[in-house]
């Protein structure tokens, strides 16, 4: 592995014989050979600020150098097995390191203390990197597994309330000669939560509304930049074909700076088509979305993290035999965590880890335990309720995560399904004052379709001679 310094007039590199070499590219000529490591180093960085060049190697080390001199500064110590990987971010203030013992270890520079160690993956990390989002203070993290798996972890905030939107009806709608039906979907992230209205008949109305607050989306608020979106379809009455008529898109960052419009005050919103051009009806006048937000605020004091394990003895009203099923948990206060769906199991393995913020309104949490049907249709087989006070009680009363089976009952006889084991760690949380040295949390959807998908394969055009190396240039296919 190589890597350039800022100014690119130098080039540090290191290799299976355990050394690392710094050279002077106009001199041609090595400025230093230093034994870095006792076996084979596999990557090396070098700071973008010209500080420090980070080095890691198979014995499980990270070591931290001086540029000029490549004298040691220091040897960072937490890994398990070999080290894959370093990275600096773009301000050198970070560095992330991963390898084959499954955790990516995130350290302050230049002082080499551990900030987190990141645990998602199942198999060895290869690759990590920095994403430079300018709205977010600290940079993400992007890390792949030998499995082809990417997460993308986001820096962790806590808990800052509770988001609450409510769809109130909409103004001004194109006209149409038509019978339609149109409706509004609403969204939250990535598909992560969602509404969908009752669709109204608008052959020659200008309006819609749905009365009250029936069209409420709520969500825990964890990420500012997290997306909120309204769009509005139409399809014609008794026929399959849907179209979007437009929509409208925010984020939490952006409602929260409209200071005097959170407290359940209705506001109007315009619409834009898919081509972007602002959405309007014959006379011009542009189509508005009746919406209400409430932001409620919440003193974050702890962490609650829920793996839900497994079950066993699943089934369904009436019938035996092996089932699809999967697991909802939510607070009551727009928290919601849902794992993936077991095939054809009695006893599904979901392995499935959840973290809730914690205040004084969080009074339960809510286990639901689903089946899908082989026409793919969803029903519930049953739930429980897990009083806070009382879990965190037996939580908080030992050093070892606290594990338990919970029975599931049927909301139509309230009858047993099943059971399914639970395991809690609780976290105090710490108030960080420096920005920089916030943690991280995963994004709630993996990258998908990575092996599958284009640019995984790099194919050279050219090559040059730099001593005795070569370099290669090319495209990703």
């Amino acid at each position: 592995s190589m890597a350039w310094s800022p100014d690119c007039s130098r080039v540090v590199t290191v290799g299976a014989d355990k050394m690392m070499i710094l050279w002077y590219l106009e001199k041609s000529d090595a400025i230093h050979k230093v034994k870095a490591h006792s076996s084979y180093v596999q990557d090396v960085a070098w700071a973008k600020d010209n500080s420090l060049i980070a080095t890691a190697s198979s014995d499980k080390t990270v070591k931290l150098w001086y540029p000029t001199t490549c004298m040691q500064r220091k040897v960072l110590l937490g890994h398990s097995n070999w080290v894959r990987f370093v990275k600096f971010t773009e301000d050198s203030k970070r560095l992330v390191t991963g390898g084959d013992d499954a955790v990516t270890m995130v350290w302050s520079c230049p002082d080499g203390q551990v900030i987190q160690r990141i645990g998602g993956h199942k198999a060895a990390v290869v690759a990590a990197d920095f994403i430079n989002f300018p709205w977010y203070p600290v940079s993400p993290i992007v890390t792949a597994s030998i499995l082809g798996k990417v997460y993308l972890w986001l820096p962790d905030s806590g808990l800052m309330g509770f988001m609450h939107y409510s769809v109130l009806g909409v103004e001004n709608l194109p006209e149409t000669t038509t019978h339609y039906l149109r409706y509004i979907d609403a969204e939250i992230g990535r598909g992560a939560k969602g509404l969908r209205t009752d669709p109204i008949a608008t052959e020659k109305e200008a309006n819609m509304t749905w009365p009250g607050q029936e069209n409420t989306l709520s969500c825990s608020l964890w990420d500012v930049n997290e997306v909120f979106r309204v769009q509005l379809f139409e399809k014609e009455d008794e026929a399959p074909k849907v179209e979007m008529l437009g929509e409208y898109v925010t984020t939490h960052r952006e409602i929260l700076s409209q200071q005097g419009n959170l407290d359940g005050s209705e506001k109007r919103v315009p619409l834009r088509t898919p081509e972007g051009e602002p959405l309007m009806n014959f006379n011009g006048i542009p189509t508005l979305v009746r919406i209400s937000v409430q932001f409620e605020r919440i003193e974050h004091q702890a962490n609650l993290t829920v793996l839900i394990e497994e079950g066993k003895n699943i089934k369904k009203l009436g019938e035996t035999g092996p089932i699809n099923a999967f697991c909802v948990l939510k607070s009551h206060r727009g928290q919601e965590f849902k794992t993936k769906v077991i095939m054809n199991s009695n006893a599904p393995q979901w392995n499935s880890e959840f973290s809730f913020g914690l205040g004084p309104t969080i009074t339960d949490l809510v286990l639901s335990v689903f089946l899908v049907e082989d026409d793919r249709s969803i029903t519930e087989l049953g739930g429980c309720t897990l009083p806070m006070d009382r879990l965190l009680t037996k939580v908080c009363s030992q050093q070892d995560p606290f594990s338990n089976w919970y029975v599931f009952r049927s909301p139509v006889d309230f009858k047993s399904r099943g059971s399914v084991r639970l395991k809690f760690t609780y976290n105090e949380i710490v108030k960080i004052e420096n920005p920089a040295a916030s943690r991280y949390t995963l994004f709630p959807d993996e990258l998908a379709g990575v092996r599958q998908g284009r640019g995984t394969h790099f194919q050279p055009r050219f090559k040059f001679k730099i001593l005795k190396y070569n370099l290669y240039f090319g495209a990703c296919r």
